[in-house]
C-alpha cells in the first residue's frame, strides 16, 4: 500500500489487526519475527507485548500478561553471548556453563543436554534462579560463530514449570539463523538503489508528483466496512521553505463499541529532506458531533536532528534522535513515503529501502519496498491488471501485500483479513454518509 497511507492508518487499525491471546491448553504461535540484523527469526507465542532493542546484547523480548491482573506472567528472550573462542565440545561447555551460571545469575541448573536447533548444536539448560521468589529458566544455547552465541531464555514463576516447559517446546524449534552475510549485503544493496532515488529528488520533481486529486479508500474485513481514509496533496510553504504537504484523515469502527477511532496527520517535507514536520491527532468518537480527544504526536526534522513530541494519557514526552548520515543516509521523511512507488520502476522486480523513524521506540527501522511483478486480479467483479509489490515496514516485520496501477498507486492492500481499497468518493458516501462531516470535524 502507499506507505503514508499505512503509516497514518497503523496506529489506528492496530485495534482491529491485534490477536487475542490463546488459551492455556494450546499453544498459538504468532507470525514469524525476523530480525537480519541480530541474525535469526523465531515464530514467539500469541497475544504478547514485543520489546526491541533492550541493550547490545538482548536483542528482543516478548512479555506474557496476566488477562486479569496484567502482570507480568513470563519473558521470552533472545540475546546474544560471547565467549571469545568457539566451543568445540559443548557438552564439556556445558558443564563449565552451568557453573558459570550458578556463580553469576544464581542459576541452579537441573538439566543440562546438547540438542540440535536451527540445523546446529546447542545446548538446552533448564533449573531454577534463586532468589526472593524461585523462577523456573530454560534457555537454549546456539553457537552461531566461533566463540559467538544466540541463546533463547524463557522465564516464569516456579508453579508454572510444566506449562512453560511445553511453550518452548513449541517455540524453540521455530528458530532459524540468518547467515549475517546474505542480510548484510541484501541490506546494503536495498539501502544503495534507495539512496540513488533520493538523490535524483529536486523541487521541481517534487511539485510534480502532487496528486491535485484527493483519494479515498475503504476498509473492509469480507463483506463489512469498517471505515475509509481521505488523503489530499498539496504544493506547500513552511518558513519560506517550499515543499510537499500531505494530509490523512481515517476513521475506524472500534469492534464491539459502537464507536469510531479518528486520526489526522499532517506531514511536510522539503525537496532535499533537510526540513520535515508532522503532527498527528487522535480522538474518539461517537458521531462527528462527539470527539474525545484521546492523543497527540508532533515532529520536526531540521538538518540531523529529529525532535519529537508524544501527548497521550495525560503526560509529555519530548525526545531527540540525530540521523546518522555517516551509515544511515537515506532517511525519509512521512511525507515521501507515499511517493516512492512513483520514482520506483515498476516494470522491473526488485527492491529499495530506506530509513524512517519509529516514534515508539524512538530509534530508526529499514522500511523495503520490493516489487514483485505484473499481476491481474478481481476487482468488483472485473479483472485488473496491476503491479503487485511489497510493503516492509522494518526488519522485523512480515511484509503487507499490496496491488498498485502503472503509475504507483494503490489499489488494494492486505493486511491480515484486512483489506483496503482505493474508491470513489461516493462509493466511500454510500456505507460511510457523514464521512465528509467527519472529515471536517478533524480539520476545525
Amino acid at each position: 500500500m502507499i506507505q503514508a497511507n499505512k503509516a497514518v492508518a497503523a496506529a489506528v487499525l492496530s485495534a482491529i489487526c491485534a490477536w487475542a491471546a490463546g488459551g492455556d491448553e494450546q499453544i498459538k504461535l504468532a507470525p514469524r519475527y525476523v530480525d537480519s540484523r541480530g541474525g535469526f527469526s523465531i515464530c514467539p507465542p500469541e497475544g504478547c507485548d514485543r520489546t526491541r532493542d533492550l541493550s547490545p546484547l538482548r536483542l528482543v523480548s516478548w512479555r506474557k500478561r496476566d488477562e486479569k491482573t496484567k502482570a507480568i506472567a513470563w519473558t521470552l528472550t533472545v540475546m546474544r553471548a560471547s565467549e571469545g573462542k568457539a566451543q568445540v565440545d559443548l557438552n564439556a561447555y556445558a558443564e563449565r556453563l552451568k557453573t558459570k551460571l550458578r556463580q553469576k545469575e544464581n542459576f541452579e541448573v537441573e538439566a543440562a543436554k546438547v540438542v540440535k536447533l536451527a540445523g546446529r548444536e546447542a545446548i538446552d539448560l533448564s533449573g531454577v534462579t534463586l532468589g526472593r521468589l524461585r523462577v523456573w529458566t530454560r534457555q537454549a544455547w546456539v553457537q552461531t560463530a566461533p566463540g559467538k552465541f544466540l541463546i533463547v531464555k524463557l522465564t516464569g514463576p516456579g508453579h508454572m514449570k510444566s506449562q512453560l516447559d511445553a511453550i518452548c517446546d513449541e517455540v524453540m524449534p521455530t528458530l532459524q539463523i540468518i547467515e549475517p552475510g546474505v542480510a548484510q549485503s541484501r541490506r546494503e544493496a536495498n539501502l544503495a538503489k534507495g539512496e540513488a532515488l533520493l538523490a535524483l529528488m529536486t523541487e521541481e520533481q517534487l511539485s510534480g508528483m502532487v496528486n491535485t486529486k484527493p483519494q479515498w479508500f475503504l476498509f473492509h474485513q469480507g463483506d463489512k466496512y469498517l471505515g475509509f481514509m481521505k488523503v489530499v496533496e498539496y504544493a506547500a510553504r513552511w518558513e519560506d521553505l517550499k515543499g510537499l504537504e500531505i494530509k490523512t484523515y481515517v476513521s475506524v469502527k472500534l469492534a464491539g463499541s459502537g464507536s469510531e477511532m479518528l486520526a489526522r496527520q499532517v506531514m511536510f517535507t522539503t525537496a532535499d529532506r533537510q526540513t520535515e514536520r508532522w503532527l498527528r491527532t487522535m480522538w474518539t468518537a461517537n458521531g462527528a458531533a462527539q470527539m474525545k480527544p484521546i492523543g497527540r504526536e508532533e515532529g520536526l526534522k531540521h538538518k540531523d536532528i529529529i525532535t519529537c513530541t508524544v501527548v497521550a494519557g495525560g503526560s509529555v514526552k519530548t525526545r531527540t534522535l540525530q540521523v546518522p548520515q555517516g551509515n544511515m543516509p537515506v532517511y525519509l521523511p512521512r511525507a515521501m513515503n507515499s511517493l516512492m512507488w512513483r520514482v520506483m520502476d515498476l516494470r522491473n522486480t526488485g527492491g529499495c529501502a530506506f530509513a524512517v523513524y519509529n516514534t515508539r521506540a524512538n530509534a530508526f527501522d529499514m522500511r523495503t519496498l520490493t516489487v514483485v511483478g505484473p499481476e491481474r486480479i478481481e476487482l468488483d467483479g472485473k479483472q485488473t491488471d496491476t503491479i503487485r509489490v511489497t510493503d516492509q515496514f522494518a526488519e522485523d516485520a512480515g511484509a503487507e501485500m499490496t496491488w498498485l496501477d502503472k503509475k504507483g498507486f494503490l489499489i488494494r492492500a492486505e493486511r491480515g483479513d484486512l483489506v483496503i481499497t482505493a474508491a470513489e468518493r461516493n462509493d466511500v458516501l454510500e456505507h460511510f454518509p457523514k464521512a465528509e462531516e467527519i472529515v471536517n470535524k478533524m480539520d476545525q
